[in-house]
């Protein structure tokens, strides 16, 4: 009688062995992080130009943002969210921190602000570096391009 006991005792103790380690190779490793997307999270963001070219013409849109906006940080974290935050030059004395925040998705080269909400801004970025990012929105109308819009960034540190 002791030696059923003592080898169901050891048959159970290697089924519990044999289930823990089946379980453990069907754990769902983390999402890897497209190295692209690796880098806009690893830094803070400071517009530097904003220029839509369109038929014969190029216009400078950074010339008409407030110079208190020019300043400003985008930051983006893994947690797919991303928040603007005022710099040092503030539009009125009184304004207390600027802080806004939004949603963000990474797909193939594309970078979705408000990813699923109508309000859904898509940009295709053309460079990432650890210094630079270079977007680009292209307008069409009856399916022919009718402007691009290139956003310039440089580096900072992550507010």
């Amino acid at each position: 009688m002791q030696t059923i006991v003592g080898s169901s005792k050891v048959c159970g103790l290697v089924a519990l062995i044999v289930v823990l380690v089946a379980c453990a190779d069907n754990v769902d490793p983390a999402p890897e992080v497209h190295p692209d997307a690796a880098l806009l999270v690893a830094h803070g963001w400071v517009i530097t130009s904003i220029k839509q070219d369109s038929v014969n013409k190029t216009t400078d849109l950074f010339a008409t943002y407030a110079l208190c906006s020019r300043d400003d940080v985008y930051t983006f974290s893994n947690d797919g969210t991303y928040t603007i935050t005022g710099s040092a030059t503030r539009c009125h004395p009184d304004d207390a921190d600027l802080r806004l925040s939004s949603t963000w998705r990474w797909e193939a080269g594309i970078l979705r602000l408000h990813p699923d909400e109508p309000n859904e801004v898509a940009f295709s970025v053309s460079k990432i570096t650890d210094e630079e990012l270079v977007m680009q929105q292209i307008h069409t109308a009856n399916g022919q391009v009718v402007s691009v819009v290139t956003w310039r960034f440089r580096s900072t540190p992550r507010v």
